[in-house]
């Protein structure tokens, strides 16, 4: 339970360095650079890479005894 509650930790930081970065982003701008989606997507890439884990060791606990 504690690499699950670690994992979430991580998770719940990468998300809010997300929801930074989109805060950061205008709106109003007609186009956006390189850079910008070049974060959103390594954003995209960790925040899976992290939920993969999360099922991979939920699916270990539930196949582990009690």
């Amino acid at each position: 339970m504690d690499q699950l509650t670690a994992l979430l930790c991580t998770m719940e930081t990468e998300l809010t360095n997300l929801m930074q970065d989109l805060s950061q982003l205008d709106s109003c701008k007609q186009a956006y650079t390189r850079e910008d989606f070049r974060k959103l997507a390594v954003h995209t890439q960790i925040i899976n890479q992290l939920n993969e884990r999360a099922q991979a060791m939920m699916a270990l606990t539930a196949s582990t005894p009690s």
